[in-house]
């Protein structure tokens, strides 16, 4: 005679799997036993509930992050004689409730800095555009900010333009702009402003002052832009948190159009500069498994 038990599930040996955290918003994929939401735009990451006391501390309520701004548009005005756009700021953080994606950004902060418990709430988020391209003699424009979890990542500064006997400076913010060319040198912009620690971006590099020499590049999060010929960018970044390898918040490099997230603008054809690309805000946490 059966009882049922199969069928009632008794003395199956099952167990039931744990609750973790419960969230919505963006644009959402699984990496393994992780979710992970994606802003490309604004929005709200909205936490319905977090993990069952089961769940260890680390994963019950802790959830990993990277804010990346809009970068800056070149300058204006006779292609490499414009100055690169400075990347958007980078922040992030290395919580261990992201699991252990590779590679994690050197330039993460700690976590005692950068801990965020997701309670039951709504956290808007805020995502940057690139500065818009320019037309003619002019300055680059800014990138946008990028918010979330009272995180700010500053736009990247616009690059500097050549307008013949002078080239413009670079402009200041996450990563600075490069310096325009001119007949006499345009200064690099200041990155890292407003002023974070771990730094957020670094500063654009300075033109030359000779018609031989480019503008200066953009600074990216992972260096300084350059002014020797030729004027690299400043490099962006790698982060594993999407679930890949990506390599955000690349400066801009005068002679060269850019891509992907958080770059700073590059290439100026004739009268018009090249765009800043538009930031990222990534959110990345446990959501399945046995710890």
């Amino acid at each position: 005679m059966s009882f049922g038990f199969q069928t009632l599930g008794f003395m199956s040996g099952g167990v039931p799997p744990l609750e973790y955290i419960n969230a919505s918003g963006g644009t959402v994929t699984t990496d393994g036993d992780y979710k992970v939401h994606t802003f490309t735009s604004p929005g709200t990451f909205a936490v319905t509930s977090i993990g069952e006391t089961a769940v260890p501390s680390t994963f019950r309520d802790k959830i990993s992050y990277t804010v990346i701004a809009g970068g800056g548009g070149s300058g204006g005005r006779h292609g490499a004689g414009a100055g690169g756009g400075g990347a958007g700021g980078f922040r992030a953080n290395n919580n261990d409730a992201g699991g252990d994606f590779s590679p994690e950004s050197p330039l993460a902060a700690p976590v005692s800095t950068f801990t965020v418990s997701a309670s039951p709430g709504s956290y808007p988020i805020s995502v940057g555009s690139g500065g818009a391209r320019v037309d003619g003699y002019n300055d680059g424009n800014p990138g946008g900010a990028s918010s979330g979890f009272s995180i700010t990542s500053a736009g990247g500064g616009g690059g500097g333009y050549n307008n013949g006997p002078v080239g413009t400076n670079g402009k200041s913010g996450g990563s600075g702009g490069g310096g325009g060319r001119g007949g006499s040198a345009g200064s690099p912009g200041t990155g890292n402003s407003p002023s974070t620690s771990p730094p957020q971006g670094q500063n654009g590099g300075g033109s030359g002052g000779s018609p031989g020499t480019l503008a200066g590049s953009g600074g990216g999060a992972g260096g300084a832009g350059q002014s020797a010929w030729p004027a690299q960018p400043g490099p962006g970044t790698p982060h594993g948190i999407s679930g890949s390898d990506v390599t955000y918040c690349r400066g801009g490099n005068p002679g060269q159009p850019t891509g992907n997230l958080g770059h700073g603008g590059g290439w100026a054809s004739s009268e018009l500069g090249d765009p800043g690309n538009d930031g990222v805000v990534i959110v990345r946490y446990r959501v399945s498994g046995t710890p």
